[in-house]
Order: C-alpha cells, then sequence, then structure tokens
C-alpha cells in the first residue's frame, strides 16, 4: 500500500509541474511512465524533457525560463504536432527499456526453476490439438509455423507422453508410394505424421488421396488409386481409418493446400524469438553428455542475438552450436559466430529508432540509405516490435 501511494505522490507533483509549465494534463501518460521501483527524482529526470518539450505560454520561473532557453538554442520544436511526435518516440523508447528489464527477469526465472509456465503458456493450445488426435475427437491436423521452431519436437514429445501408436514420415513422398504408406498405415489407431509436406500439397496426383484421406462426408474415408499396372500390388481402393498430422512451415498459395487446410484443425505455431529463448534454456536445463551448466552458457551467449536481427536465431543453430561445442570446448563461440550472422537491414533499422527524435525521421533517414518505401519500413519495425511485445506474454 505504501508503494501505490509514493507512486501516487510522484505523479500529483509531475502533474502540478505539468501545470506550472501549461502542459494539459492528459497529454502525457503520467500514470503509467511513472515506475514505483525510482525514486521521485529518477522518475521526474525522466519525464521532465516530455513537460519540457510540451510547455507552452510564459512564467516568472526561473527553471522554465531556463528550458526556453534551451528550446531556443536547439530550434527543434515548431509545431504542436513536431512535440508530439517526440513524445511518441520517447514512450516507445521507454516502453522498449521496460520491456528488456522484464525480459531479463524472465529469462533469469526460467534457468532458476525446474517447470517453467512460461512454455506451458506457449505449448498449451497445440499440445492441446494433438491431445485431440489421440483421442480420435480429431482426425487430422496441420501444425503450420517457421522451421527449427519446435514443431517436431512438440508433436513427438506430446504422441509419446500420450503413448500414441505413430508413424513418423518426412521427406517427398511419390504418389504411389504415398498410396501404399497410407494403406500400410490405415488402421484406426495409427496416428500419421507427415513432416515437411509441400511436396505432397504441390502433387496434383498425392492431393486427391490426402485430401480422402483427412476428411469424408458420409465419415468413410475411402481411398482410391486407378491403374491397370501390377505393379501396384495392393487393392486398388480401401477405407482409411487412421488419423494424420501434417507439419510443414508455410502453405503453398494454391488451391490445393486451400483443400488440405480447410479439412484439417489448423493451428500456426510461430514463436518470437524471445520465446524461443526461453525454449531454449528449458532444452538446455535436459543433462545430455553435455553438462547442464555449459548448455546453458550456450544459450547465454545466443542470447545476445534474439533481439529479432539474426538471420537463423533457432532450435536448429541451437543444436549446431552444440556440436561446435563438442568439437572445439575452447574455440567454439568464435566457430559459432559465422552461424548467428545479423540482417544488416534490421540492425540499422535498430539503431536508427534509438538515435532518432520521431519515427518519421528514422523511416526517412532509414528509406534513404536503404532506397526503400515507407511500406517496407513499417513492415520491417514491426518484426522488431513484435521482439518486444512478446516479453509480456513471457511474464509469469
Amino acid at each position: 500500500m505504501n508503494e501505490v501511494m509514493i507512486k501516487a505522490e510522484q505523479i500529483r507533483h509531475l502533474k502540478e509541474i505539468m501545470t506550472t509549465y501549461k502542459v494539459p494534463t492528459d497529454l502525457i501518460d503520467v500514470e503509467a511512465l511513472v515506475d514505483s521501483k525510482l525514486s521521485y527524482e529518477e522518475n521526474k529526470a525522466i519525464i521532465m524533457p516530455l513537460i519540457e518539450t510540451l510547455a507552452v505560454g510564459e512564467t516568472d520561473n526561473k527553471e522554465k525560463i531556463e528550458i526556453d532557453k534551451k528550446r531556443k538554442e536547439k530550434g527543434n520544436i515548431k509545431t504542436e504536432k513536431d512535440a508530439n511526435a517526440r513524445v511518441e518516440m520517447e514512450q516507445l523508447k521507454l516502453e522498449a527499456d521496460n520491456s528488456e528489464k522484464e525480459f531479463e527477469k524472465a529469462i533469469n526465472s526460467i534457468k532458476t526453476t525446474i517447470h517453467s509456465e512460461i512454455l506451458e503458456k506457449l505449448y498449451y493450445i497445440p499440445r492441446e490439438y494433438i491431445k485431440s488426435v489421440i483421442s480420435a475427437d480429431t482426425l487430422s491436423l496441420i501444425l503450420l509455423g517457421k522451421q527449427a521452431r519446435g514443431k517436431s519436437y512438440l508433436v513427438v514429445e506430446t504422441l509419446n507422453k500420450g503413448k500414441a501408436k505413430y508413424k513418423y514420415h518426412s521427406g517427398f513422398t511419390s504418389p504411389m508410394a504415398l498410396y501404399k504408406l497410407l494403406y500400410e498405415n490405415r488402421d484406426e489407431g495409427i496416428i500419421n505424421v507427415f513432416d515437411d509436406t509441400q511436396g505432397l500439397m504441390s502433387s496434383k496426383e498425392a492431393l486427391p488421396l490426402m485430401l480422402n484421406a483427412l476428411y469424408s462426408i458420409n465419415e468413410k474415408r475411402e481411398i482410391m488409386w486407378n491403374t491397370t499396372s501390377s505393379k501396384l500390388g495392393i487393392p486398388q481402393r480401401f477405407i482409411y481409418e487412421a488419423r494424420t498430422i501434417l507439419i510443414t512451415n508455410t502453405l503453398p498459395n494454391n488451391l490445393n493446400s486451400t483443400l488440405i487446410s480447410s479439412r484439417c484443425l489448423s493451428y500456426e505455431f510461430n514463436p518470437t524469438n524471445k520465446q524461443l529463448l526461453s525454449m531454449m534454456y528449458e532444452i538446455a536445463k535436459q543433462d545430455n553428455d553435455i553438462p547442464k551448466e555449459k548448455r546453458i552458457e550456450i544459450v547465454d551467449f545466443m542470447k545476445g542475438y534474439a533481439d529479432g536481427t539474426c538471420k537463423n536465431f533457432d532450435l536448429r543453430t541451437q543444436r549446431h552450436i552444440e556440436n561446435l561445442f563438442r568439437y572445439d570446448k575452447d574455440g567454439w563461440k568464435e566457430l559459432s559466430q559465422p552461424l548467428l550472422s545479423k540482417d544488416e537491414s534490421l540492425v540499422l533499422l535498430k539503431t536508427l529508432l534509438k538515435e532518432c527524435s520521431t519515427i518519421a525521421e528514422a523511416e526517412k533517414r532509414y528509406c534513404e540509405k536503404e532506397g526503400v518505401c515507407r511500406k517496407t519500413f513499417y513492415n520491417r519495425k514491426a518484426l522488431l516490435d513484435i521482439e518486444c511485445k512478446s516479453v509480456e506474454e513471457m511474464k509469469i
């Protein structure tokens, strides 16, 4: 209660200062900016530049007169729109800073706890969908998401924990081989898992087989293969009673993928880099031939690349770096650097967002430097924003 009162008192004093400087009290969200963990002077040092920027009118206050001199020297505030843009940028920077602090707290919690609620929250829906396939309440599921984000691991782990009888199939399968595979694994108690299924979706011959395997309006899923060849060696039609899980990075933008996805329970599993980092720490806490403390050290090393600018920040890269550690326990960091190369365009964007006074200024400088349009700027900025916002989802 005392902490709340202290914060309330700070807010009151700061609003009094805003009134003195003739700044409307609803123009700055003081309640959101005041950090109860900081002293009044610390909070004032953060918020006063915003008040100074928006200050209008004349006053005999000596402090205000001094501020006016500084404003005239800078000569940067020309319109109310400029002032608002600067306030917006300052708030974004404060939010980003607070986001990083919360991120550090979340990561420290993950490293020191045996069981992470963060991962439970992240995995909850896709895991429940997989369980619904195990229970036969769902006949087919398609799990979408970028490569090396843990989709296959999550499926296999959940199936194993559920003691499901499943067959795992990976890579391209010819249409005839697919027909035989479905026939040999057609029984009701089997779950067929197809990993990396884009080849199946793009094949005109394989498409009807998959469509009939996934769904039927009369609940009898009959699969047929019309041929005069004697090489088939199995019936030309059969009833498919097994269940199916499809794992793929993306769906091709065509009618085939639309037909397939419409017949499946669908989920897109795309954790952000910071959520991936929490997954990496969970994996690192599981001992293998590399001691747990060394595996955590590897993830600590990767943590510096989780800001959204790294090209290959994923679970596969974690495994590659662990392999390099096995190979060279002294030089693994140097050997790992090429695997963690950064997108220099995103690095530039992040730098400009820190340096510039307004988003408009950052946009102009970025577009001039990269030779791109403003739409590209905001699309790329969204990639960095997602990483900051994801911290809220990581709070325990």
